[in-house]
């Protein structure tokens, strides 16, 4: 079992900085970038949350894309 209070490499986050690391870029524009990029994600979850009180499974599919997309970036 995983300990999850401890600091590990696990995380979509750390993979991010990691291969954007390695592809040339500093700590501190990965880190910009993906911050960036999260609070984006944010705002549009903000959004489909509002629109899931008049259409909700359109909502949530489109959440699941959004998400899923960020993951896959966040990932390679």
């Amino acid at each position: 079992m995983e300990k999850v209070w401890l600091a590990h490499k696990e995380h979509f986050y750390q993979h991010a900085v990691a291969n954007r690391m390695t592809a040339g870029v500093s700590r501190q524009q990965a880190h910009c970038r993906i911050s960036a990029v999260i609070a984006c994600l944010n705002a549009v979850l903000v959004a489909l949350a509002l629109l899931s009180l008049s259409h909700a499974m359109l909502a949530l599919t489109l959440s699941f894309i959004v998400v899923g997309g960020v993951l896959w970036w966040m990932r390679r």
